[in-house]
């Protein structure tokens, strides 16, 4: 089994020697991906649920927080029921809503909580403890940068007409830190993301542009890739 594992490492730094940059760049996110799936909560976990709670001041509805975890709502409800069992949370129906429940932490709840969001703050020190703060503010532009030109060319199952395609966009909270900051980034994100066509002269047309109630951005938007003058299909 040693000797396969050896065999296999070796093929991959030969692998990795020989390859064109774009394929280099591609295994180094591949492999960072790995690494942060093996390191994260979880979408679903007991920690992710906490760190949430804790950014929401202490209570959520189970609605909003099954929505903010991306999972089944079946999922949510177990995890939230183990959670009470374990006397982190309590849940109480909506005084004005009965078909609404309150998810609220309890004081050891919020204990929890404090040291679940403390992990997380020291894991993302470590991860990138081998950057200087200048190599960090260069990365994460270099990352800003293609991230959004992904999110451009990739993101949603754009549908094709022609030399041009139609997106709906939905810039998401980040996660993993707090909520007016989240809302800030997202702001910041869509700005850029508009710079970034327009840096690449592409045609595009916003249809409509809505913040939603979480301060998530959702834009629908029209682009046009061929020479053809902007005109019929932008403005169909």
């Amino acid at each position: 089994m040693k000797e396969k594992r050896e065999r296999q490492d070796d093929w991959r730094r030969a692998h990795y020697r020989e390859a064109g940059i774009n394929d280099k760049l591609i295994i180094n996110l591949r492999d960072l991906s790995h690494v942060m799936r093996s390191l994260y909560e979880g979408k679903g976990s007991q920690k992710r649920v906490l760190i949430i709670l804790h950014e929401e001041g202490g209570h959520i509805t189970q609605r909003e927080l099954t929505r903010r975890l991306e999972i089944k709502p079946g999922s949510a409800s177990e995890v939230i029921a183990k959670l009470e069992g374990a006397g982190y949370i309590r849940r109480t129906p909506d005084e004005t809503d009965r078909r609404t429940v309150e998810i609220e932490l309890t004081e050891e709840g919020r204990k929890a909580a404090q040291e679940a969001r403390q992990q997380r703050i020291r894991r993302h020190e470590e991860m990138f403890s081998c950057l200087s703060e200048e190599e960090k503010n260069t990365l994460l532009s270099l990352l800003e940068t293609v991230r959004a030109d992904w999110k451009e060319r990739y993101q949603d199952g754009p549908r094709r007409h022609g030399g041009g395609i139609c997106q709906t966009l939905h810039f998401m909270l980040k996660e993993d830190i707090g909520h007016e900051d989240a809302v800030k980034f997202v702001t910041e994100e869509v700005a850029h993301y508009k710079k970034t066509l327009e840096r690449n002269r592409t045609q595009y047309k916003i249809v409509e542009e809505t913040t939603q109630p979480d301060g998530s951005i959702i834009i629908k938007i029209k682009k046009q890739y061929n020479q053809s003058p902007v005109g019929d299909y932008l403005n169909e």
